[in-house]
């Protein structure tokens, strides 16, 4: 009934909150079922963002009558008792306010609101206490509490200038900045970057940096938008297109020099230069591009840069016009052709000026990780089976869970230490990695510690302690074989006695001290051997008989020859408990009785009897 237990209030774990206030207005989703099972609708949370709004109703569907390995289970009510440590600032409101559901037939739905915004991020380990009451096949109530880890995300943020993944976390925190507002071409956009620890960058999106020392950092970004502007220009007039008037004439040939001007357009500005008089090959510096005593600035990608020759008599000669696509400082090469051939070519250099900066500062908050630990061990990390290990870290008021081989969470519990519990029945050698995760409650952050390595070997069976040694007749003692052996008399070791028989010289109080091959040791039970009188012990374990052997339960137990008066039967298991015992009064010699041990696990049992004053014992198997 217990699993039962289980199964209903794990499922109803995913109700969590801060506190059953401000949240009101659970929508129930009536499609929500799953028949003869308990089940909520979303099938899980899902995940928060740290200090972003968050609003989440759940339905839980909990039918009437439920079939749980193979039992007919029925409900009768469901109550959620409490929700603890849970991410502050959420809140969780039921649409019961007292949480108790009445389960009907066929089923009952009832829902929770999860909503406010989490101040914290991290795992956090939820605990809810739940009541459920079952009428049937027994009415009772159970009330347990059980844990379950809710996710709430450091999804990052930003503001208008620049974004970010993470502005808060736990050192080494790595960030990735990008800046977000840029101006349009040819404007030129530049970012320059103060991450508030004493190093900066350039860049829209610089390499993620990162944070090693906890602290508060005020990132500053500077957004630099630059104009482009027109610095020089360098020109080679190509062909005698000047000729031909007044001021150039061509006689025969061309044998006048031309006086190059040009008008260079941006979109809806245009500059227009001084000419050059008589040369072939002009330059026009950056004084001589001034706008109304400024540098010309670009307006569009998009340039027209037009040519003549300055006639003072005549109309200019056309020299042609070229277009230049510009979307960045530097220099570009041009070419015109004028109509009557030839024209101009050459190169404009383009340089940039600051035209406006936008500065915005941001925070950035690192928190420590809890203190380094190390996993300590009592008393080894290399212990036999059936000892235990109990595993610890400081106790600092974090919370602790304890990982073992990367899939096992044991448990969920806020302890800082962990018992890996002796386990008698070990076989072969068994490793277990085992780490402990060591979390902050307010901020978050997790510590884990370096794997532990913890090595069970195969232990001593535990039937050695109470039917390792036997008496085999008047003089001999026998051990179980496949060990190792020392004998000791009255708890002190014989010199030379290491078989597994042993003739006791004096009498005395007879053990043995198994070893098996992984070095594991116990000592077994303890025989009173007298030299005189030997008989009655061995007379009376040779008039017991066990069948069969070994057996699935039923087994035949007789013992021949016994004396009239009482007789008690005991049955023990490897750990020395008893299983079993009864009285029986005796009128005859003889005494058979059948015992059914069906409900008794597989393993070794010793039968032992009590007639009158004599004791005797045997052993006996249980194997499926």
């Amino acid at each position: 009934m217990r699993k039962c237990f289980t199964l209903i209030l794990f499922t109803l774990v995913s109700f969590i909150g801060h506190s059953q206030t401000g949240c009101p207005g659970c929508i129930i989703d009536n499609n929500c079922s799953k028949p003869q099972d308990v089940t909520i609708c979303p099938p899980a949370l899902p995940d928060a963002c740290f200090n972003t709004p968050y609003d989440e109703n759940i339905t839980f569907y909990i039918p009437k009558s439920l079939i749980y390995q193979g039992n007919n289970v029925t409900l009768g009510s469901i109550q959620v008792v409490s929700i603890t440590n849970v991410p502050t600032g959420l809140n969780w409101e039921l649409d019961k306010p007292n949480g108790f559901y009445t389960v009907n037939n066929p089923a009952t739905r009832g829902c929770i609101k999860i909503c406010g915004t989490p101040t914290v991020f991290g795992t956090f380990f939820i605990t809810v206490t739940v009541n459920a009451n079952v009428t049937s096949p027994i009415n009772t109530t159970q009330t347990q509490s059980f844990t379950l880890p809710m996710v709430v995300k450091n999804c990052g943020g930003g503001n208008p200038f620049f974004s970010y993944d993470a502005n808060i976390g736990c050192d080494t925190l790595g960030v990735q900045f990008e800046g977000l507002y840029s101006a349009a071409p040819p404007k030129q956009t530049e970012y320059k970057w103060d991450f508030g620890d004493g190093t900066t960058a350039n860049g829209k999106k610089p390499s993620r940096k990162f944070y090693a020392q906890p602290d508060t950092y005020f990132v500053k970004l500077n957004t630099e938008f630059y104009d482009l502007t027109l610095d020089s220009v360098v020109a080679t007039v190509v062909g005698d297109w000047f000729c031909g008037d007044v001021e150039e004439p061509n006689i025969i040939t061309c044998s006048a020099l031309p006086d190059p001007l040009f008008s260079f357009t941006s979109g809806s500005a245009t500059i227009r230069v001084n000419y050059k008089s008589d040369t072939r090959n002009p330059r026009w510096n950056a004084n001589e591009l001034l706008q109304n005593g400024k540098p010309f600035r670009l307006k569009s990608v998009s340039n027209a840069i037009r040519f003549e020759d300055y006639d003072p008599v005549s109309a200019n000669d056309d020299g042609g016009i070229a277009t230049i696509n510009i979307t960045q400082p530097g220099s570009y090469s041009f070419s015109t052709a004028a109509p009557g051939g030839g024209g101009v070519t050459g190169t404009v250099f383009i340089g940039k000026i600051l035209d406006t900066v936008y500065s915005f500062t941001d925070t950035i908050i690192v928190h420590p990780l809890p203190p380094v630990a190390t996993i300590n061990f009592a008393p080894d990390t290399v212990v036999c089976g059936d000892k235990d290990v109990v595993l610890s870290v400081y106790d600092g008021g974090y919370r602790y869970v304890w990982i073992k081989d990367d899939t096992s969470v044991i448990p969920l519990e806020v302890k800082s230490s962990y018992t890996i519990v002796g386990d008698p029945y070990i076989v072969i050698d068994t490793i277990s990695k085992i780490r402990v995760e060591i979390s902050d409650t307010i901020t978050g952050c997790i510590r884990k510690t370096d794997n532990i390595f913890v090595r069970q070997k195969p232990p001593i069976p535990g039937f050695i302690e109470f039917s390792g040694i036997y008496q085999a007749n008047a003089t001999t003692l026998v051990a179980e074989s496949g060990y190792t052996y020392q004998w000791l008399l009255n708890g002190v070791p014989i010199a030379g006695a290491t078989s597994s028989t042993y003739n006791p010289p004096v009498n005395g109080n007879y053990s043995c001290i198994f070893t098996n091959s992984s070095g594991c040791t116990d000592t077994s039970n303890t025989i009173a051997f007298v030299l005189s009188g030997l008989d009655y012990a061995m007379e009376l374990n040779d008039k017991i008989f066990i069948r069969p052997v070994p057996s699935q339960g039923q087994v035949e137990f007789r013992y021949m020859g016994a004396e009239t008066g009482s007789i008690d039967i005991k049955v023990m298991n490897q750990l020395g408990q008893i299983v079993f015992e009864e009285h029986f009064s005796l009128q005859d010699k003889n005494f058979a009785k059948s015992f059914n041990f069906s409900s008794l696990p597989e393993g070794n049992y010793v039968l032992k009897i009590r007639n009158n004053d004599k004791t005797g014992s045997k052993r006996f198997i249980i194997a499926r």
